[in-house]
């Protein structure tokens, strides 16, 4: 799998090659990682708690 950068300027518009490419790459599933397994909803809910706390830290 390669990594594309692309720099888009405000006046020129995707080509159809681009936006089926990026259609395409939405639909690709994950890659499994033994390292990084995917979280449960449970665990999912801690992060945001804590995002959550932070983030009212920050505000303050």
């Amino acid at each position: 799998m390669a990594i594309k950068n692309y720099v888009l300027k405000e006046d020129r518009k995707p080509t159809k090659e681009q936006i089926r490419m990026i259609s395409d790459a939405a639909e690709l599933a994950a890659p499994e990682d033994e390292e990084n397994p995917e979280l449960t909803d449970e665990q999912l809910a801690a992060f945001y708690k804590v995002h959550e706390s932070r983030q009212a830290e920050h505000k303050r």
